[in-house]
């Protein structure tokens, strides 16, 4: 469990293990390479884009945002736009949100 913030600057997280976690930036992108997430996972920015690659093959994901693009790429290659309403892939993993203001996050599986 825990927290990742920045105001301007990028973070790139990699090959890791991450649950229970809560990370935000103001103006700097959130990028995660290789990552498996596990339990309540919310990622936020007001204008910083997130770039997620997941080893989870499964999981809940949803979605706020005011003008930017929430994207999810399944492990077929297919796209689905992110929402408030749940996307459920697979039967478990772990339940994440994204909360965007005018920034763009793409969340591609395994």
């Amino acid at each position: 469990a825990g927290t990742i913030k920045s105001y301007s600057g990028d973070l790139t997280v990699k090959d890791s293990v991450l649950s229970e976690l809560d990370a935000s930036s103001f103006s700097g992108d959130l990028q995660f390479r290789e990552a498996e997430l596990r339990g309540k996972i919310q990622l936020k920015t007001f204008s910083g884009d997130l770039d997620i690659g997941l080893h989870n093959e499964e999981g809940e994901f949803s979605g706020i945002s005011g003008t930017g693009e929430l994207t999810m790429i399944d492990q077929k290659g297919h796209s689905h736009p992110l929402q408030y309403e749940p996307l459920q892939i697979g039967q478990k993993g772990p339940k994440v949100l994204i909360k965007t203001s005018s920034g763009n996050a793409r969340i591609s599986l395994k």
